[in-house]
């Protein structure tokens, strides 16, 4: 009994609820009295999502009149396994900030463009540009739960709504604006922990008050547990991406055409505090016309770091490689090649606010965004700072 209590310790320490949920079961299968196990295993069927097996434990050691102080305990677990088990749950953010760009308006590095092969000197008003940007962003989340009686396997319908305004200071045009919508099944194996989702979703875009891009998209995204400690992700999405012509715009119905993307991921904790992750993705979009074409390749590795239960940071490292697929003849007759090089940083503090369960967050962000193009009219570098307010509802 000794080394089984004693392994299921060190299983739940290192994140192992399968094997620790083993060694517990065994030792009821010897003594099915024994509280303090059943409590032990009730917190490794939590970290698997078995919310019913957990409740159904919990509700068994409160029969037998367990002291006042370990009851508080087990209420609290009971009230977040009640929650979890809701057909309904709704939860959102509302969020609010400024962006300063020291290079609002992407203007090329070089001070010049290419027309025809030639390079042409920019107007000093249509040069690098500094801009801060106010923004505010809404999402609500709805989850539907069809499986409260299913112990094998959780099947959610989730559904996420997302809007977004951002109003620049100089750079009117750059006004953007963004409604997002997504919903899909999702089914979670709960003896292997595996989940999956299929997604459809709908995207609308404004630019300068105009209409300008309408993309429905499908999604079928597989995270897969490798441990305790390692998941890997599996997505593929494809959209339709339909571009709108503005006012005095009339190229941007060129890029419209479908795009296909394949990614893998994974998650790896390291220690209580610290996390990495990483992912590689290939990318292609198809246009009207050939030059806006592209295949993309790139990856990101990422790192975050719990200070306290409040305080997080996060660092982030990104490339992406764009292969075009035509020449521009009005521009030049070389093919398109960027490379794209970012790198950032967020700090992330919680508020606890008397008289509030809810805890916003407010953030500090800097992101360094360089492309290089082979075309001196996409080459461009620029330093991102920001900071936004969190309040979860």
């Amino acid at each position: 009994m000794d080394s089984y209590y004693s392994y299921a310790m060190r299983a739940m320490e290192e994140r192992q609820f399968y094997q620790a949920e083993w060694a517990l079961r065994r030792m009821l299968a010897t003594s099915n009295n024994l509280d303090r196990v059943k409590l032990d295993l009730s917190l490794s069927l939590l970290g698997q999502g078995k919310y019913l097996d957990a409740r159904d434990l919990l509700n068994d050691v409160i029969q037998r009149n367990p002291p006042p102080e370990v009851r508080k305990n087990i209420d609290t677990v009971l009230a977040k396994v009640n929650h979890e088990l809701k057909p309904h749950r709704i939860s959102g953010n509302l969020a609010m900030g400024v962006n300063y760009d020291t290079n609002g308006n992407s203007s090329p590095a070089t001070g010049q463009v290419t027309i025809v092969n030639t390079s042409i000197p920019l107007d000093p008003t249509a040069r690098e540009q500094e801009d801060f940007n106010l923004f505010t962003a809404a999402t609500v989340n709805h989850t539907y739960r069809t499986d409260t009686n299913d112990r094998s396997k959780t099947i959610r319908w989730k559904t996420d709504l997302v809007g977004y305004l951002a109003k620049q200071d100089k750079l009117d045009r750059l006004d953007l604006t963004m409604m997002s919508a997504r919903t899909g099944p999702e089914v979670t194996w709960l003896d292997s922990g595996v989940r999956a989702g299929l997604y459809v979703g709908y995207t609308m875009v404004g630019l300068d008050g105009n209409d300008y891009l309408r993309s429905p998209k499908g999604e079928f995204i597989v995270d897969i547990p490798m441990s305790g400690y390692t998941t890997a992700t599996f997505g593929t999405a494809v959209e339709d991406r339909k571009y709108l012509n503005a006012p005095t715009v009339t190229i941007y119905d060129d890029r419209s055409g479908t795009a296909w993307q394949q990614s893998f991921g994974v998650r790896h904790v390291l220690t209580d505090s610290w996390a990495i992750d990483g992912s590689i993705f290939f990318r292609h979009e198809d246009a009207k016309m050939d030059y806006y074409e592209n295949d993309q390749y790139g990856g990101s590795v990422g790192a975050t770091h719990l200070f306290d239960p409040t305080l997080v940071f996060n660092t982030r490292l990104g490339y992406k490689y764009y292969d075009y697929k035509g020449a521009d003849l009005l521009i030049s007759t070389n093919q398109r090649a960027d490379t794209e090089v970012t790198a950032g940083a967020t700090l992330a503090k919680s508020i606890t606010l008397p008289g509030y369960e809810t805890k916003p967050t407010a953030v500090l962000g800097y992101l360094y965004r360089n492309m290089d193009s082979n075309i001196q009219n996409y080459e461009y570098d620029n330093h991102r700072f920001s900071t936004t307010l969190n309040v979860p509802f």
